[in-house]
């Protein structure tokens, strides 16, 4: 646990941003008739009078409701389901310049989108009459018709049915739609365009929006339902949950890291925080009547940012003191509509914090920055390790999940370790400071301290010993690692100095071969690992969501994947399926992306 001065990991891949991406930068000339850009110049970029809000773009379109849903793209774009608008837009947040694709007519037409790996999107039909499936890569796309029984309106008055309120990703490839009027619940295969209807639901307007838990459960967010309905995909099962009177209650939710659902009031006068695990709820606060935020996103810090519909203001929502901060947008009505501005329609979290709004019936999207998290209740915390991952990378990741303000001192080895190492606790980093107090060295106690301050060491004693034993088999695991990583840097602990650095290197690379080979000891502890992962049945290691063990682990897998020691393939941990999951679970957590800056795990 000494210092793990690693050399070869100089390079922070945190930064590794790919710069040859090239940037689209047509799209800043519309030469679509039912959006204009300002003055038919270039988009412009204003800053709003109102601090930590920017305004980006002009579009107009008459009867409002633009676009609905949005999805960030593996490239970092930020893609927008048309919805009254006859475009998909494609927006690049660094560069603040955006691309319009397509021409699709009609009103109310898609309400959501799930991105999928093979690259494409799909749309999930309010009022149109196709399935929409967009190639973002190559900007072409086929529409699949529905089942005309489904264009039937259930109201003999109607003109049209408005099917489905959104859809998510599943495990096995498929697309959940969530029923809004229509009467079932709707798997859809994008590979070969089929679908599969599961469940017998009346009523109108009943679910607006759904989430999908570790353990591969949707839970969806009752709008005129009086039930949270819990739909398990692979059993085709479902349960109700609750009995909650009103409509328009609840629009979106997020998943908070304790395992928890926070779900956003549109008109019900409070937020609902909900326990898929024993199915238990609570009210919070009161935001009064009205028509107020339309879904809600999770921040790197832990904190929720309800999206503004009619609500005069954004609030940013702290679930863990149940405590929140408004920032007013300034917008006012518009012509579309009069009950209230219909601000925007949903939002995404970007990688360095920021919120950007999909406009519903303002002519600008909103760039948002949040206010600070009230870091009163925490002390000043300095972090002092290498400019590495290392031993302090599952510290660093700590303090980022649960929302702990700390200074993350990074060191460089060769110009400043030199001088510096005198001076450290027992001449080796990690060190912590408090207050600014005196060193404390350490890394499994700085581990446990960020875990304890952030909320994620349980409680529990039970629990509390499962999140113990994986960080003991994750040192089980180090210990047999660090000979093979050591003998040729540090021969003389083994007593080999007197023999030659190239022979060295030899033997340390055959051990980390067999370290590395079926049933050798990685092999083993991954398999002890990826089993504490099945038995729990939720996707973590412990409870609901992730933990101290989480944490632990996942610095552990990255630098196995890295690929960059000759002995330890990188594909050493991809056989291990619930491992995996989990980690490229953990990498999609907004506090997680923010940390790594946007950049894909290894």
């Amino acid at each position: 646990n000494n210092d793990n001065n690693d050399n070869n990991d100089n390079n922070d891949n945190n930064d590794n941003k790919d710069n040859n991406d090239s940037k689209d930068n047509n799209d800043n000339t519309d030469n679509n008739d039912n959006i204009n850009d300002k003055n038919g110049k270039e988009a412009t970029t204003t800053s709003a009078a109102l601090d930590g809000l920017e305004n980006v773009g002009y579009f107009e379109l008459e009867n409002g409701f633009k676009w609905s849903k949005c999805a960030r793209l593996p490239d970092g774009k930020i893609i927008f389901t048309p919805f009254n608008h006859p475009s998909i837009l494609l927006f690049e947040p660094e560069t603040k310049t955006w691309e319009m694709v397509g021409d699709f007519q009609g009103d109310c037409k898609w309400s959501g989108c799930a991105v999928m790996p093979t690259g494409k999107v799909v749309f999930v039909p309010q009022y149109a009459s196709t399935i929409l499936i967009f190639d973002y890569g190559t900007k072409t796309w086929e529409e699949v018709p529905v089942d005309p029984a489904w264009q039937v309106p259930t109201d003999p008055n109607a003109k049209a049915q408005p099917k489905f309120s959104d859809c998510v990703a599943l495990w096995d490839g498929r697309v959940l739609f969530v029923p809004y009027y229509h009467s079932s619940i709707v798997l859809f295969d994008p590979t070969t365009k089929t679908w599969e209807e599961v469940g017998k639901f009346e009523g109108s307007a009943k679910w607006n929006g759904c989430k999908m838990l570790p353990d591969g459960r949707v839970v969806f967010i009752p709008f005129a339902s009086s039930s949270i309905l819990l739909f398990d995909s692979r059993s085709k099962s479902w349960e109700m949950v609750g009995n909650f009177p009103g409509s328009f209650k609840w629009s979106g939710s997020e998943l908070l890291p304790d395992g928890r659902l926070l779900f956003a009031p549109l008109k019900n006068s409070s937020a609902l925080l909900f326990s898929p695990d024993d199915k238990s709820w609570e009210e919070v606060g009161n935001f009064g009547d009205g028509m107020k935020w339309n879904g809600c996103k999770l921040l790197p810090d832990g904190r929720v940012v309800f999206v503004p519909f009619d609500s005069p203001s954004i609030v940013v929502f702290d679930p863990q003191n149940r405590t929140w901060q408004s920032r007013p947008h300034g917008k006012m009505g518009s012509s579309a509509h009069h009950s209230g501005p219909r601000v925007a329609t949903d939002c995404a979290v970007l990688p360095d914090g920021r919120v950007l709004f999909v406009p519903c019936s303002v002519k600008e999207i909103i760039m948002f920055t949040p206010p600070p998290k009230d870091s009163s209740k925490f002390p000043s915390i300095k972090f002092t390790y290498f400019n590495v991952e290392g031993g302090g990378e599952c510290v660093r990741l700590a303090f980022a999940l649960g929302g702990v303000p700390y200074i993350d001192d990074r060191v460089d080895m060769p110009t400043q370790w030199k001088d510096m190492k005198p001076k450290t606790k027992f001449t080796q980093l990690p060190v912590l400071t408090i207050d600014g107090g005196e060193q404390i060295a350490q890394s499994g106690g700085h581990l446990r301290y960020a875990a304890m301050l952030g909320g994620l060491y349980p409680k529990d004693p039970v629990e509390m010993l499962k999140v113990e034993e994986v960080f003991g088999l994750s040192w089980d695991m180090v210990n047999a690692i660090t000979p093979s990583m050591q003998l040729d840097r540090r021969p003389q602990l083994y007593g080999c100095e007197a023999q030659p650095q190239e022979e060295l290197t030899q033997i340390a690379v055959g051990m980390r071969q067999k370290l590395s080979m079926k049933g050798g000891e990685i092999d083993r502890f991954l398999g002890y690992l990826d089993g504490l992962i099945a038995k729990n049945g939720t996707g973590w290691f412990v409870g609901n969501g992730p933990t101290m063990a989480e944490c632990e682990i996942v610095p552990r897998i990255r630098s196995l994947r890295k690929g960059n020691r000759d002995g330890f393939p990188p594909d050493i941990v991809d056989k291990h399926v619930n491992l995996m999951k989990m980690y490229f679970a953990f990498h999609e957590l907004p506090a997680i992306k923010a940390h790594y800056k946007g950049v894909p795990p290894y």
